[in-house]
């Protein structure tokens, strides 16, 4: 199977957005604070929002890029925050 044009792009997107969570986290509070609260609706209100499938292709792609995104995160966010991430968003 051949990939999309998009497909192919959004591994670039959510590391250019992955790379803006890590660099806002080091000086924003606010944002951070807010992160932990909400994290889905700060990600959307700070134009940062991820598809499932974008990130699920990003990580299959390039999967020593993302432990390294990872690894930068463990240290800058809150791991209840993480998990809220992985939460299901629907009822």
């Amino acid at each position: 199977m051949t990939a999309t044009v998009q497909q192919q792009a959004a591994p670039i997107a959510i590391d250019v957005i992955l790379d803006a969570i890590v660099g806002r986290l080091t000086y924003d509070e606010e944002f951070a604070t807010a992160l932990a609260k909400d994290p889905l609706e700060t990600l959307d209100r700070a134009g940062l929002h991820m598809d499932k499938e974008a990130v699920e292709f990003f990580i299959k792609h390039d999967p020593e890029r993302f432990d390294k995104v990872c690894d930068s995160l463990s240290g800058l966010i809150n791991p209840d925050t993480l998990i809220k991430l992985q939460e299901p968003t629907c009822g």
